[in-house]
């Protein structure tokens, strides 16, 4: 599809931030900015030391409607 989508590679919350409303702030943010810019959907990249099925950003994607469907590939030179 040619529809703009919004790519986040880098998204971050501090430990002590994680169980209170300022990761689902961040989100709401992020997704507001993608739809005022055009953007039909969201990705989300999580570091190959993240589980995507068993952690509680996996489980707020999942709450939020998102579906795990990839994985990314990186070289370094």
């Amino acid at each position: 599809s040619s529809d703009p989508v919004a790519l986040e590679l880098a998204w971050f919350v501090y430990p002590e931030y994680r169980k209170s409303p300022r990761g689902i702030e961040l989100l709401d943010g992020y997704e507001e900015w993608a739809k005022l810019v055009g953007c039909k959907a969201s990705q989300f990249s999580l570091l190959a030391s993240v589980d995507p099925e068993d952690t509680d950003v996996s489980k707020l994607f999942k709450m939020r409607g998102f579906k795990h469907t990839e994985q990314m590939f990186q070289r370094s030179y």
